[in-house]
């Protein structure tokens, strides 16, 4: 089980052991798969901000897909569209 803490200091649990089409993850995967899913709140908000550093930008950010980076951050919202 994995614990992420927000902002205001509530812990989330997260079950981190997912299986796989050929079984369970190895210990590995399953480690690797938990520091993802704990750090997931902290790399959306960065992808967030670099977004919006990029559509202020009078250049933005060439070579950067912004249409991919906004339907990352619209699936991970929920939202239907993502």
């Amino acid at each position: 089980m994995v614990y992420a803490t927000i902002p205001d200091g509530e812990a989330n649990r997260f079950w981190a052991s997912l299986g796989t089409q050929h079984g369970y993850a190895s210990a590995e995967e399953m480690e690797a798969n938990a520091r993802l899913i704990a750090a997931a709140p902290d790399l959306l908000q960065v992808l967030k901000a670099m977004v919006a550093s990029a559509q202020e930008s009078p250049c933005g950010f060439p070579g950067i897909p912004l249409h991919a980076a906004l339907a990352v951050i619209a699936r991970a919202e929920g939202c239907a569209d993502g």
